[in-house]
């Protein structure tokens, strides 16, 4: 399952929203990935610094029950 995150406008809670959401769903016993194509890469840099390693950064050669995209605009996600 693909979840994609995107909005034009920043500060709309898209990498707040996708991190909450990756951890829910890894605490649920899920095996969950997030894959950051904004430019800040903040989803990134809060997955590396969390104590739990429940969440990972997407690899295209694993498998996942989830992964969440967030993404800056949705035009350029192709």
């Amino acid at each position: 399952m693909n979840i994609l995150l995107c909005n034009g406008k920043g500060g709309t809670g898209k990498t707040t929203l996708t991190v909450l959401l990756a951890h829910a769903l890894a605490e649920a016993g899920k095996k969950v990935a997030v894959l950051d194509r904004d430019p800040q890469g903040t989803a990134t840099q809060w997955i590396k610094e969390c104590e739990s390693k429940k969440v990972a950064l997407y690899d295209h050669a694993s498998k996942y029950d989830a992964v969440f995209i967030v993404k800056w605009r949705l035009s350029a996600y192709r």
